[in-house]
């Protein structure tokens, strides 16, 4: 899961277009009747008013993990790597191997523009991908997680399965 704290960059896109950068000024925890009924209400930056919160803004937050890993992958390009690797599914998430899948609705397009939260049975991550002349990099942020010994061979055997050829930075 995402940690969220006071003084967190943020970037509010506007329906229209429009990016304001802002920051978390408060976080308040509200708890429902039951679990999945709690919110995290969020007090953002004093230089925002209403009229800056349409209906259909969305938050993004800039995940920060302590831990990166690197994929590498020669000669592939982006296009063929992600269709080996990432699945859409009928409800706008996509799947990565086995069992992961990604927290919120996302298309291929995603995995380039910033990290994408991935979820499985025990564990979250962030991947986010970057193409280059020779080489495609797939970072792999592991949240929550200082040195859980499960989740790179399962990234490992993920890419071995689909049998792509790659290293992975130490």
């Amino acid at each position: 899961m995402i940690r969220v704290t006071v003084g967190n960059p943020l970037e509010l896109k506007q329906p229209d277009g429009t990016v304001l950068n802002t920051h978390v000024r408060s976080i308040e925890m509200i708890l429902g009747a039951a679990p999945e009924r709690a919110c995290m209400p969020l007090l953002l930056g004093e230089d925002l008013t209403k009229a800056d919160l349409p209906a259909g803004s969305e938050l993004w937050f800039e995940a920060h993990t302590n831990e990166m890993i690197q994929y590498h992958f020669p000669a592939s390009t982006l296009s063929t790597l992600t269709s080996q690797l990432f699945t859409p599914d009928g409800s706008g998430h996509l799947r990565f191997g086995n069992s992961a899948v990604t927290f919120l609705p996302a298309s291929i397009d995603n995995l380039t523009a910033g990290a994408l939260e991935f979820k499985d049975e025990l564990t979250t991550y962030l991947l986010t991908m970057t193409p280059a002349n020779d080489r495609v990099t797939l970072s792999v942020g592991l949240l929550g997680l200082k040195h859980d010994p499960v989740v790179l061979p399962q990234i490992d055997a993920s890419l071995h399965q689909a049998g792509i050829t790659f290293t992975r930075d130490a």
